[in-house]
């Protein structure tokens, strides 16, 4: 495995033109060693509160962050079918745990418009849903109304019921709600 892509893609940098299958498959390969081999406990630095993560997650974590800087920069990952495979496979990844939410926001900003509904799928994935109603909301997709009232009583977390509720008023206002 090329550690020195993967830490240049961690560090938000890229400086080699590598073709977009090669990389999302390195970074794949990547994430599947650190969810199997890492799995002691951390607390990223990105915490306000001390919360307590497995250490897979917060590298995932860090690559989805690093991976977000990367593409800003180079068009041709960006706008690459394997981009939206790649996202598809690691926001399904149970494995990877909190670690996937910067890739909802991908995924929300570079998904083709036909691949975006099956990340909705995961409403009920309590690591990603709050991530997942915010870019609901922003894909401009409606249709998921039921699941997302839902959240508004489930759910313990303040600003994924603020989300919800945005979701909801958009609905309401396009006349789908």
């Amino acid at each position: 495995m090329d550690s020195a892509l993967v830490h240049e893609i961690l560090s938000g940098d890229l400086d080699a033109e590598v073709p977009p299958g090669e990389l999302f498959s390195l970074l794949r390969t990547w994430i599947e060693d650190k969810c199997r081999t890492e799995r002691g406990i951390s607390v990223p630095e990105s915490a306000v509160v001390p919360v307590a993560w497995l250490t897979c997650e917060d590298l995932v974590w860090q690559l989805g962050e690093g991976l977000r800087q990367v593409l800003l920069k180079h068009d041709v990952l960006a706008h690459s079918e394997e981009l939206v495979g790649f996202l598809s496979w690691v926001v399904s990844n149970l494995d990877a745990g909190k670690g996937r939410e910067p890739f909802m926001g991908l995924a929300a900003r570079y998904a083709l418009e036909t691949t975006r509904a099956q990340f909705a799928r995961l409403l009920g994935d309590v690591e990603v849903q709050g991530h997942l109603v915010a870019a609901l909301r922003e894909w401009k997709i409606p249709g998921f109304s039921q699941d997302v009232r839902a959240l508004l009583s489930s759910v313990r977390t303040k600003w994924i019921r603020v989300e919800a509720a945005k979701y909801l008023a958009w609905c309401e206002q396009v006349g789908t709600g």
